[in-house]
């Protein structure tokens, strides 16, 4: 998460410079959105573990919530299966990408040659930790259900509110 952060702050300085730069100087930074494009789905990418353990994503659990413990559970289980292959899917396939652009010493096309590989790399080591921290949350799930549910796996700051039954 910090690299994910120092990656936005980058994004802001690289905005801010270009956009001075092209008001008061009509002199915009070059590659600046070659730049800010590579570390816009670093961010993502690197983002996606942090977002995973603390149970940050998009969830609408209306009708969720009408389900009884157990089948909360089950559908938990269920969706972190899917996550977890997503994830590793994903990963194979940017772990493939990212070598290949190694290999290649892949860069922008643009004027200002901005190493594509490296932003490949850090994502593809985004979508590895997402994907092992979803295998964690596979385990604590079968070893303490309850517990992975009412926390989805985490100390997340907001607990789920179970019904009994």
């Amino acid at each position: 998460m910090v690299i994910a952060s120092v990656c936005v702050a980058l994004i802001v300085i690289i905005g801010t410079v270009d956009t001075f730069g092209r008001a008061l100087l009509n002199s915009p930074v070059m590659g600046a959105v070659e730049l800010t494009e590579s570390l816009l789905a670093t961010t993502i990418f690197l983002a996606l573990p942090y977002a995973q353990r603390h149970a940050q994503h998009v969830v609408v659990d209306i009708v969720i919530q009408s389900f009884s413990t157990r089948c909360q559970l089950i559908a938990f289980f269920c969706a972190l299966v899917l996550t977890f292959l997503s994830f590793l899917l994903l990963a194979v396939e940017a772990v493939d990408g990212a070598h290949a652009a190694w290999l290649a010493s892949e860069v922008s096309a643009g004027y200002v040659p901005v190493p594509i590989w490296l932003a490949k790399l850090l994502s593809a080591a985004g979508l590895i930790i997402a994907a092992f921290e979803t295998a964690r949350q596979i385990v604590w799930a079968i070893l303490w259900p309850k517990d992975a549910l009412s926390h989805r796996g985490a100390s997340s700051a907001e607990a789920v509110h179970l019904e009994q039954g």
